[in-house]
């Protein structure tokens, strides 16, 4: 839930592993998963031990801390979670927020695996040991023929081409901009508003108002319909 456990080696916990920043936690972690302290929760639950993580304060600490300088100068690594720490979604998280904020998303639970093109959870996609999802492989998914005690984050060119220019992100767009259209078809900053509440949970600025009707004002002006063609073409490895 942190992005990093307290015991930084995932899957050693001996003498070779590293040495857990939070000892008395951990010790309390455990004993609260074997015999929790509150009534009715019973032992050896998950759910109960997940919840008091992401509900706690430190989990909802805000990551701009108004007076930094002194835990750089002490914990310049953030080893102690004195501030949250800024990530990015997962792989499976971030091909279902694009579903999601396009409004195809499936939510059933259960069912057969789909195709990684299907509006499905990832949890549902079929895996392919040599077809892997390029959105997928792109943002650190591990590979499924084998066990990972924890994921790499990477940050490469690979995965902003692919955001801009995949026709993953081509199809999301259209279908993003449906919705819109369906949902707002008149005013248009009703339709910018409700384009920054469904990717960023939020209301615009003022400004971003403005700037978002220059754009779309400048564009309208450089798209021609009649010479605007839909190519279509499986897409594989080869274009990302």
């Amino acid at each position: 839930h942190f992005g990093r456990g307290l015991v930084e080696s995932t899957s050693d916990f001996g003498r070779l592993g590293g040495k857990p920043t939070h000892p008395e936690l951990l010790d309390w972690l455990a004993a609260e998963f074997v015999t929790p302290s509150k009534s009715g929760v019973k032992p050896w639950s998950l759910k109960h031990l997940h919840r008091l993580m992401v509900t706690s304060a430190a989990y909802r600490r805000s990551a701009y801390n108004p007076d930094p300088k002194q835990g750089r100068l002490v914990d310049p690594e953030n080893r102690l979670f004195w501030p949250g720490s800024v990530r990015r979604l997962d792989a499976e998280q971030i091909r279902d927020a694009l579903f999601a904020a396009t409004g195809e998303l499936d939510l059933k639970s259960g069912g057969p695996g789909v195709p990684s093109t299907e509006p499905r959870r990832a949890i549902y996609t079929r895996i392919m040991r040599n077809t892997r999802d390029s959105l997928l492989d792109a943002f650190d998914a591990p590979y499924w023929f084998a066990s990972a005690s924890s994921r790499d984050t990477t940050t490469t060119p690979i995965q902003s081409l692919l955001l801009f220019n995949s026709q993953t992100m081509l199809h999301r767009a259209r279908a993003f901009a449906d919705r819109l259209a369906k949902e707002e078809p008149s005013d248009e900053t009703n339709r910018i508003g409700r384009a920054f509440r469904l990717v960023h949970g939020r209301q615009p600025t003022e400004q971003e108002i403005a700037d978002a009707k220059i754009f779309l004002a400048e564009q309208a002006k450089r798209l021609d319909l009649k010479r605007t063609q839909t190519v279509e073409f499986v897409a594989g490895r080869v274009p990302y």
